[in-house]
């Protein structure tokens, strides 16, 4: 993840927070703080599609408008058929970017959540760190002049629009083009927007797991239904999340995360889990050392809160990116500790990893890992413990943020890593506030 920030002020319960993504970051804090509500308004940010948001305006009084479409005009009849973008000239366009999202975060948090938010000002930061280019060319179609505009990022390709020659000078079309470039630098994080898109795991996903065929139905009917919908009561991350379980194909298999897989079989689930047919499956779960299998409906609740996860690495196609809510969910302390592995490992395979947490194992784990990376006894300590490379992670590839409730309103600040690693105050306030119980308690004999 490369230094993706955003910056909220008066967002629900948030009275602000400046947030950067890392390859494994955390938001820990009390219950009803507000750290789902900021995963989705991420999640919802690196999905958005400016051409799919119903009331989506751009203000032509905006500050960067007008610079930005005369530069536009500019490139557009420039002779080159490939433009670069200057980092100056990025930041005008990263400004064009946040002054778009501001005059529609309204309509922005309803696509999100499904209901109105309040927001009062919504910022991402993202640098110039790879080169961005502008490719141009025309080709003729039947009688006609099209042109294509295609934003480069790297040396990858991401998406192409397609204009007729005669719409080049109406002011509607150039009003897309500056929505659609500034669309691409909002997921210039992403590997590819086009292609890979991030993928949520909401709470209560064995309530998911065992009504999704139910609700999916609910899901993809809403989804496209242009009317605005009064019954579904989903946020978008949780409607594209029963969308992505029902649209699974067992056809498919994610060779990639194999191990990863195989481990949360193991280690986790102790057997396996099977979809019987795929689309809208029912999913069985086979124990080890038997062959028999279990309906979803009266296997445990690690298998059904694990399931989704598994399901996904192993047949969800592109993923950019985990948001994962409350892995530890049903899970004994081990099982947290396992599923943590399974997380920094997939992070170590440039796939950033989003958790919001209440566990203290954890955070713990997080913090072994890294002194074990420093330690200069590393390689004898992975033998010992039974740990790969895979299983490490640095301090700079972490970011915790803690979310305090104070008078009702939710502050948000970054841990520092120090002596004995990040230390959280929700966990050790309460642990420290046991001990004192249970020494006061404690009878001297």
């Amino acid at each position: 993840m490369k230094n993706w920030r955003i910056k909220v002020k008066n967002f629900g319960k948030i009275k602000d927070a400046d947030i950067e993504l890392s390859n494994f970051t955390s938001f820990l804090g009390d219950n009803n703080s507000g750290k789902s509500y900021m995963m989705s308004l991420i999640y919802g940010l690196l999905s958005l599609k400016f051409f799919l948001l119903n009331g989506m305006q751009i203000d032509r009084n905006m500050s960067n408008y007008n610079q930005m479409k005369n530069w536009l005009k500019d490139l557009l009849d420039a002779p080159q058929k490939e433009i670069i973008l200057t980092e100056d000239r990025y930041n005008d366009l990263l400004g064009l970017l946040n002054e778009i999202l501001n005059y529609n975060k309204l309509i922005i948090m309803h696509t999100i959540f499904n209901a109105n938010v309040d927001i009062e000002s919504l910022e991402v930061l993202i640098p110039y760190y790879e080169k961005i280019s502008i490719v141009k060319s025309k080709e003729v179609e039947g009688e006609e002049f099209v042109n294509f505009v295609t934003i480069k990022i790297g040396d990858k390709k991401r998406e192409t629009i397609r204009i007729k020659e005669e719409q080049l000078k109406e002011e509607q079309t150039q009003d897309l083009l500056l929505i659609f470039i500034a669309e691409m630098i909002l997921g210039t994080p992403l590997q590819e927007p086009s292609i890979y898109k991030p993928c949520y795991l909401p709470t209560s996903r064995t309530g998911f797991l065992l009504t999704y065929k139910t609700l999916a139905e609910r899901s993809l009917s809403d989804k496209f239904n242009v009317e605005k919908s009064t019954k579904n009561l989903l946020t978008r991350p949780s409607s594209d999340f029963l969308t992505n379980l029902s649209m699974l194909t067992a056809r498919d298999f994610n060779y990639e995360y194999k191990e990863i897989i195989e481990f949360i079989e193991e280690d986790i689930l102790e057997g396996r889990v099977d979809a019987q047919e795929l689309p809208a499956s029912d999913f069985i779960y086979i124990p080890k050392g038997t062959k028999d299998s279990i309906p979803m409906f009266i296997s445990s609740g690690v298998v059904t809160e694990i399931t989704p996860l598994l399901l996904l690495l192993k047949h969800k196609k592109n993923i950019s990116m985990l948001m994962m809510e409350e892995p530890e969910m049903c899970l004994h302390p081990k099982l947290q500790w396992s599923i943590t592995r399974a997380l920094i490992q997939l992070s170590n395979m440039n796939m950033p990893v989003i958790i919001t947490t209440h566990s203290d194992t954890i955070l713990q784990h997080i913090n072994n890992m890294i002194q074990l990376d420093k330690n200069p006894q590393r390689e004898e300590l992975l033998a010992q413990y039974g740990y790969k490379d895979t299983d490490l992670i640095t301090k700079d590839q972490v970011r915790f943020y803690q979310f305090d409730v104070k008078e009702h309103k939710t502050e948000v600040r970054a841990l520092e890593y120090g002596e004995y690693g990040f230390i959280a105050p929700t966990f050790n306030d309460m642990l420290e506030n046991l001990l004192r119980q249970s020494r006061e308690f404690e009878i001297e004999e």
